[in-house]
């Protein structure tokens, strides 16, 4: 399997914002390559990764994913965290609604293949689906890098 990203490296003005910036946010649909990317990015900047998903109450109760934030517990978490922090979640601009705070620049991630064969949690698609409707994702982005996935 072979992973492909564009852009394919990052240039000086992105990688200045983000020496820059306290907080990143970073949102795209699941499985788009918002981890990996962070990750690769971490490695240049140094920083901090904060998943949404690591901080969400449990069990569920049948409660949406984000009424489950711990909105104090990841206040405290950025607050606490070696900069920048890049705050990872599919619906990242209403996780900052929810904890009001703004962040300094957005990355936006798309996803190119085809994953219709992969099982998602269908309710946090349909969650997706409202917040891209709603919030624009792609639009509000500083930055959008685009995956795509090779089986080889």
């Amino acid at each position: 399997m072979v992973i492909e990203r564009r852009p394919e490296s990052f240039d000086d003005v992105f990688m200045n914002a983000l020496h820059q910036s306290k907080l990143i946010g970073v949102h795209g649909r699941n499985h788009s390559g918002k981890t990996r990317l962070i990750r690769d990015l971490i490695s240049h900047t140094g920083g901090t990764h904060i998943e949404v998903d690591d901080h969400l109450e449990q069990p569920p109760d049948g409660r949406t994913y984000l009424e489950r934030v711990k909105a104090g517990e990841l206040m405290q978490i950025i607050r606490m965290s070696q900069k920048p922090v890049f705050l990872d979640s599919f619906i990242v601009l209403d996780v900052l609604e929810k904890i009001n705070v703004q962040a300094d620049y957005l990355i936006f991630c798309e996803r190119l293949t085809d994953v219709s064969n992969f099982r998602f949690n269908q309710a946090l698609e349909k969650t997706y689906d409202d917040y891209e409707e709603r919030r624009d994702p792609r639009d509000s982005a500083s930055k959008i890098f685009t995956f795509n996935l090779f089986l080889v």
